[in-house]
């Protein structure tokens, strides 16, 4: 905890040990750190799997798509694990039911412990299932006449995990906002939600869906 004028406030914690003592000691913004602590060990786990992913880095071959019904579905597939998995994260962060787990900033008594863990390992589920599709993505060949559209799914799984990402970052800097709010005490007595500013790529998206037409 951070203690500031005898004002105890919840920090980002390294363990699922420290969440759990976090959720018994209930510092001021406990439900937010919560939050912020499980999503980043989540995403903490998986960095270095994603700036190998992102930097391109070689990686030896698990196949070779056979043609063009091949090619068209494995890019639909990963194409769709991309999106649901960001519009999945974006429908959770703004549901009613998550702003009921974390009550109000200045009445975080009521909150749902159990329900923002599981809202917290939700988003990193989604977003470990996009580096693993990223991560097939590049593990699989197409032959030449495909290959611009295959390296577009691949660039547009990426971006989406980039995106997710950038969440992450969004996450933690409305801690440090609530932090300082805390401090001051100024905390908003209302729940402020968090807008995620996930957007897919639509020129990549069109230009997807203009190949596979191509190959249909």
């Amino acid at each position: 905890m951070q203690h500031s004028n005898a004002v105890s406030v919840g920090v980002i914690v390294h363990t699922p040990q420290q969440v759990q003592r976090l959720i018994r000691q209930k510092p001021l913004c406990w439900t937010w750190a919560v939050f912020a602590s499980v999503l980043f060990q989540r995403w903490a786990a998986l960095e270095q799997r994603k700036v190998t992913q992102v930097l391109a880095e070689p990686v030896t071959p698990d196949g070779v798509l056979l043609g063009g019904p091949d090619v068209a579905q494995f890019v639909m597939a990963h194409v769709h694990t991309a999106q649901t998995a960001m519009t999945r994260v974006a429908g959770l962060v703004t549901d009613t039911a998550f702003a009921q787990a974390f009550g109000a900033p200045d009445g975080e008594d009521a909150a749902d412990a159990e329900a923002i863990v599981a809202a917290a390992h939700e988003v990193g589920d989604c977003y470990q299932q996009v580096l693993e599709s990223a991560e097939e993505c590049r593990t699989w060949l197409a032959p030449g006449e495909y290959a611009d559209l295959h390296a577009d799914c691949v660039q547009l799984v990426n971006r989406c995990l980039q995106e997710l990402a950038g969440f992450v970052n969004d996450v933690l800097g409305h801690v440090e906002f609530l932090q300082r709010m805390a401090i001051l005490g100024e905390l908003p007595p209302r729940f402020q939600p968090l807008r995620p500013r996930l957007r897919l790529d639509t020129r990549l998206l069109a230009s997807i869906a203009a190949r596979l037409r191509e190959v249909n």
